[in-house]
């Protein structure tokens, strides 16, 4: 299960449908509009549905926003979370001091997920990472460095996945 989730950043299909845009995404990211959206699959498995949202539709890196994946697959939350980690270690941040509170924190934040569960992310403007299972709060990071490298396994350039972080960022064609 750990490998699948590690995988996630992998592959994407076509883009998908229509996503909510729920009450407390509005009240962290002002006027949230969808900036774009995709489905991310292994092999012969559909793992997520993914989107993110922005003010106006408009993404900035240091601004609010909120990344929202629509799970089609069951999966543990400590396999999540322990992806992550292995995710900021492959992105270069190798430091301990970093990455045992941040998988600290992670874990009683990051539930396990049934197919159908959604779990959403918000970057909100003090850099503080809000995160929700299914539009329930279930906790805040507050270091505003996991923000930016939490959002970094979709959005940046070092993604796993170039054709996922386009589609989210309304780039794919």
């Amino acid at each position: 299960m750990r490998f699948a989730f590690l995988t996630l950043c992998l592959f994407l299909t076509a883009p998908v449908g229509a996503y909510a845009n729920p009450s407390y995404v509005a009240e962290h990211v002002p006027q949230a509009q969808k900036v774009g959206e995709g489905r991310l699959n292994l092999l012969f498995w559909d793992l997520y549905d993914a989107a993110l949202y922005a003010p106006n539709g408009q993404w900035q890196k240091d601004a609010p926003y909120a990344l929202e994946l629509k799970y089609l697959r069951s999966f543990k939350g400590k396999d999540i979370v322990n992806a992550t980690i292995d995710e900021f270690v492959r992105m270069d941040i190798h430091n301990p001091d970093l990455l045992n509170p941040w998988k600290d924190a992670l874990l009683p934040l990051i539930p396990d997920v049934d197919k159908g569960d959604s779990i959403i992310g918000i970057r909100t403007a003090n850099g503080h990472t809000r995160f929700y299972h299914n539009g329930t709060h279930t906790g805040t990071v507050t270091d505003p460095r996991f923000a930016d490298h939490f959002f970094d396994i979709w959005l940046s350039k070092q993604t796993r996945s170039l054709y996922l972080r386009n589609q989210l960022l309304g780039k794919a064609k």
